[in-house]
């Protein structure tokens, strides 16, 4: 869970789990954010690093 002292640049990105698509979200209080959905041939790496600078 998202703590309310943490700074956005604390935020943690959830993958739902392994597979051809894999939601990846983010886990709120209230609520599951889904920013994104990966496919198995993408590059998880980069993505990770583009979606953690756009928090």
């Amino acid at each position: 869970m998202l703590e309310p002292s943490r700074s956005q640049n604390d935020i943690d990105l959830c993958y739902a789990r392994p597979g051809e698509h894999s939601p990846v979200f983010i886990d709120l209080p209230d609520e599951l954010a889904i920013v994104d959905i990966l496919h198995a041939r993408s590059d998880p790496p980069a993505r990770n690093a583009v979606l953690k600078a756009r928090l």
